[in-house]
């Protein structure tokens, strides 16, 4: 067998330490938590965090099984519930439907957005439910959105 691979570590700048953290500049966050104690969580008392902030429009909850599978096959989007688990909610079509705060959908309207992408029009519901969902979706088609909008959202409603 050859030797390993030795990877030479370049010389630290003057007065900087090294790069394994020693000396001026190095890591800083070394001894950070050195000084907590354990935790014993049976003797805690937690705040109950909510999973479920969703609460689906009149208009989303209302429409039809076939127009759903319909808007689906048309943009591509298939859903699998959990084995066990609830129905795939409804997507949601419109920002109106989303029921967002205003100041979200000011974001929204002032970036030009005129409605979900499918995305987000079908994640939306599922994630602001609680529940997991896996997204796939080409690149630009606003998967960042679909699941940090309701994170933020779920942040916002937690005591």
């Amino acid at each position: 067998l050859p030797p390993p691979c030795q990877v030479p570590q370049p010389e630290p700048a003057e007065g900087w330490g090294t790069w394994q953290g020693g000396g001026k500049g190095g890591d800083r966050m070394a001894g950070l938590g050195r000084g907590l104690g354990q935790v014993n969580w049976q003797n805690e008392s937690l705040t109950k965090v909510s999973k479920n902030s969703y609460e689906p429009s009149p208009v989303t909850e209302s429409r039809s099984p076939s127009d759903v599978a319909q808007w689906r096959e048309a943009n591509g989007i298939t859903v699998e519930p959990a084995r066990g688990g609830d129905a795939v909610p409804n997507p949601i079509l419109t920002f109106a439907e989303a029921k967002f705060p205003n100041s979200v959908l000011d974001v929204f309207r002032k970036s030009g957005f005129v409605e979900p992408t499918p995305i987000q029009a079908q994640s939306w519901p599922i994630a602001l439910s609680g529940n997991n969902l896996v997204g796939i979706a080409k690149t630009g088609s606003g998967k960042t959105l679909s699941f940090a909008v309701p994170a933020i959202l779920h942040i916002g409603t937690q005591p």
